[in-house]
């Protein structure tokens, strides 16, 4: 099996339509789904602006012992954030505590526990001390089960109430895309006046700014649709780097929210970072784990627009196309040595910014576009 032969350019039209037209994989006149969603909204956080909602369970403190209490499915993507204790019968005991925390699958939350001590429940009504600040791990999804644990316990021989569980629903975000990555936040997403938007990162080294599509629902195809290699699969998107370009960038399908190629299994698109090849745009794929990156000869420019393009042929060799500055002509750079694996597992299109020196970081993104082959 070999890769097939590709022209040496694309053209794009003055309107910056996408590449797909042309693709030997077939165009808009061969059954190929296209999906293009342009920046006009701003992105949001996972969890983001939902009504605090409180999940309310009667307990009994006496048989509580260092195990987990009680399972749920909330039924609805969020964060926790809180919890509290309601005495309903007084507690008593010598020197009674216990310490509650969430569980989210496997993961426990990173703060947000609640030390429960006898002198919390020495009345009926009487509402406990509140739980500590939430620093991680607390975001869910629609599906998944959280667990009331009781990590240390000093035996109540009575006591009864409600336990009071903060939950926070993400709020019902159309938009296709959300915003992700370390210390990324609400603000740090804002529009550019040439149209579309900046993604910035926040000021320490690892911080990330990306862009990912909004599963929680899904609302779109980006999100909703399986890109598999077996479906000629392309990527493409425009974006602008900024005046300070000593970072990662990651542009194309993978399985995760990421910007680093270590990360994900499988994968395929453009990667940049400034200690890597000179700078250059990297061509990059992960097949089962092993991580290929061809230099595409083309160096990163701060403050340029890059139109970049990716597509995965009838024999899975991935193909790569880079257009420089507002020119609608993009140039061949190069094809994988290897085929992508048959089938991915919900590879969507991300693109994402991690900086690499303690400074925030920026990249503008006008749209991303998806599509495949219809069968």
């Amino acid at each position: 099996m070999a890769a097939r032969a590709v022209p040496a350019t694309l053209a794009s039209d003055a309107a910056r339509r996408g590449i797909h037209d042309e693709l030997l994989v077939g165009g808009r006149g061969v059954n190929r789904y296209v999906s293009r969603v342009n920046f006009d909204n701003l992105p949001i956080l996972k969890a983001e602006q939902g009504p605090l909602v409180w999940f309310n369970t009667y307990i009994d403190l006496d048989p509580i012992t260092a195990a987990d209490v009680f399972t749920f499915t909330p039924g609805f993507a969020g964060a926790y954030e809180q919890m509290r204790f309601v005495t309903e019968v007084a507690g008593t005991g010598s020197s009674s505590a216990i310490t509650f925390n969430i569980e989210i699958g496997s993961t426990n939350v990173s703060g947000g526990t609640l030390v429960l001590i006898l002198a919390d429940t020495s009345s009926v009504g009487e509402v406990g001390a509140a739980s500590s600040a939430v620093t991680g791990n607390n975001v869910f999804t629609s599906t998944d089960v959280l667990t009331l644990e009781a990590a240390t316990v000093t035996d109540f021989t009575a006591g009864e109430g409600i336990i009071q569980i903060g939950l926070r629903p993400a709020s019902n975000n159309a938009a296709p895309y959300e915003i992700a990555g370390t210390n990324m936040t609400a603000a740090l997403v804002t529009w550019d006046t040439e149209g579309g938007i900046k993604l910035a990162t926040a000021t320490a080294d690892n911080d990330q700014a990306i862009l990912s599509p909004n599963t929680d629902v899904p609302f779109h195809a980006h999100a909703a649709a399986i890109w598999q290699s077996d479906d000629e699969p392309a990527f493409e998107c425009l974006l602008r780097t900024d005046a300070l370009i000593t970072c990662e960038i990651w542009a194309g399908m993978r399985e995760t929210a990421a910007v680093l190629l270590v990360t994900d299994d499988d994968k395929y698109g453009f990667m940049y970072d400034d200690q890597v090849n000179s700078g250059t745009w990297g061509l990059a794929t992960s097949i089962a784990g092993t991580d290929v990156v061809i230099d595409s000869g083309i160096t990163v420019v701060a403050d340029t627009w890059y139109q970049l393009a990716a597509f995965v042929d009838d024999n899975r060799f991935v193909h790569w196309y880079i257009g420089v500055g507002l020119e609608p002509k993009l140039r061949f750079v190069g094809t994988s040595a290897s085929a992508v694996k048959t089938a991915e597992t919900d590879q969507n299109p991300f693109v994402g910014v991690q900086d690499n020196t303690g400074a925030a970081k920026l990249i503008r993104a006008s749209w991303i576009e998806a599509s495949k082959r219809l069968k």
